[in-house]
């Protein structure tokens, strides 16, 4: 049972990465289309989390930068909602 749950992982992080990926594309598109006002900001502007500035480490003969960014919009949000109601039926 546990092999058959670990298998179906890399199909739902797929879904949920391919959704979060389109709904970040409306939310771009819908930016330029909808004037500003309440429904603009509401489905448009997001919340980014993450490392500002990202960190970096120097070690003299390589430097590594560690850092991410979420912009989280309430588009991105539900195209992963829809993502996985549709994922869970095909399932």
């Amino acid at each position: 049972m546990e092999r058959h749950s670990k298998g179906r992982l890399w199909p739902l992080l797929l879904v949920v990465l391919f959704s979060a990926i389109l709904g970040g594309v409306i939310s771009n598109i819908l930016r330029h289309l909808i004037p500003g006002g309440i429904i603009h900001d509401l489905f448009v502007q997001g919340v980014k989390v993450g490392m500002a500035p990202p960190f970096t480490l120097d070690l003299g003969i390589f430097h590594i930068t560690f850092g991410f960014t979420l912009d989280l919009s309430l588009v991105a949000i539900l195209c992963v909602v829809i993502g996985l109601l549709v994922y869970r039926k095909a399932v």
